[in-house]
């Protein structure tokens, strides 16, 4: 969370109303501004004042965060992004640690906005700020910038007789989603192992039952890899998908999609923040699971520890937990005051195989 709290004070800085100096949106009233992906900060709230915000957030968890705080605009999916033509007069883009995603945003952004519009970005320095300032050069554009807190933002003004246009479709083409590698599944740029199958993943499948039995649940499910073997293998006959990410959730209803129509299986999906929001206690009979340790570019070992917490909760007396992890990540004590029984049948290569009951 250091990183993005470095970012956020950088943010708050440039649009803070004693610098007028490089406040690219000092004066600014009565404007339709989009924020992708946003985040809270104090200066998205006083830009919401005296402008028409929206804001583009697909992850649950700072979703929540800037409804709970007042900016009732935010929206989950695309919907904001889906003008046929130019139609926001500025758009402030935070960058993220996916390359190929952050070279979207900034080509859809452009895209969006009308000539002379200002395009704003923001991010820390390990997710390539800079190299991106210099791919809006490359693109055609001046831009300003100011660097502070380990992070750097800059802006510039779009000029229509100077963008190559080229480069922009190959920009704005990154959004699609693309066929993973040796498989039929599909995912967005920025999601998780979207661009070949994760191997603890494909280490969990093998170490699974030939039966699942009941109903079960897929904790973070991202676009739908484990959800898929199961289904396609007969292992489960019906699952919940469970993720933060919308993204996610829309990747996992499309690779699921011949499962879906099926009237033999149920198959849900539940665009949820499990660390906080929870899923029902003691509704499960078996949790499939992969959980995250990472918080965007922060390691977060808690992240996972809440997963195994709210999978405890969430499963039946006798209800069955398999799991993969990190070798390094430690949920072995966790995991002992939470289940009754707990087996490793692997570790090694990088992983470690968990098998408990509750």
């Amino acid at each position: 969370m250091l990183k993005a709290a470095n970012e956020t004070k950088l943010l708050d800085y440039v649009f803070s109303s004693e610098n007028t100096d490089t406040n690219p949106f000092e004066g600014i009233e009565g404007q339709n501004i989009l924020a992708m992906p946003g985040r809270y900060a104090d200066s998205l709230k006083d830009i919401s004042k005296h402008n028409t915000l929206s804001i583009y957030q697909p992850l649950k968890d700072y979703y929540n965060a800037l409804k709970e705080r007042g900016l009732e605009q935010t929206q989950n999916n695309l919907g904001v992004l889906t003008h046929e033509e130019p139609y926001y007069d500025a758009i402030i883009v935070r960058l993220t640690k996916n390359k190929t995603e952050n070279l979207f945003h900034l080509g859809y952004a452009l895209f969006l906005l009308k000539n002379q519009g200002t395009l704003f970005v923001y991010g820390v320095n390990d997710n390539g700020a800079a190299r991106f300032e210099k791919e809006l050069h490359r693109i055609g554009l001046e831009t300003e910038h100011v660097y502070k807190h380990k992070s750097r933002a800059f802006w510039t003004s779009k000029d229509d007789a100077k963008l190559d246009i080229d480069l922009l479709r190959e920009w704005i083409s990154k959004g699609l989603s693309k066929r993973i590698h040796d498989t039929e599944l599909e995912a967005l740029p920025g999601l998780f192992s979207a661009d070949k199958l994760d191997k603890g993943s494909i280490m969990l499948c093998e170490h699974l039952p030939k039966e699942l039995k009941g109903f079960g649940a897929d904790f973070g499910c991202g676009y739908g890899f484990l959800s898929h073997y199961v289904l396609s293998n007969d292992i489960a006959s019906g699952i919940a998908c469970f993720d933060h990410d919308n993204r996610a959730i829309e990747c996992a209803k499309a690779n699921l999609h011949q499962f879906i129509s099926d009237e033999n299986r149920v198959i849900t999906f539940h665009w949820q923040d499990l660390t906080t929001e929870g899923a029902p206690k003691n509704t499960l009979d078996w949790i499939i699971m992969n959980p995250p340790f990472h918080d965007d570019a922060d390691e977060n070992k808690r992240l996972g520890q809440l997963f195994v917490e709210q999978a405890a909760s969430a499963l039946k007396k006798g209800g069955m937990l398999y799991m993969v992890a990190n070798n390094h990540l430690p949920y072995e004590k966790l995991m002992e005051s939470h289940f009754s029984s707990i087996e490793k049948p692997h570790e090694g290569g990088g992983y470690k195989i968990f098998i408990a009951k509750v």
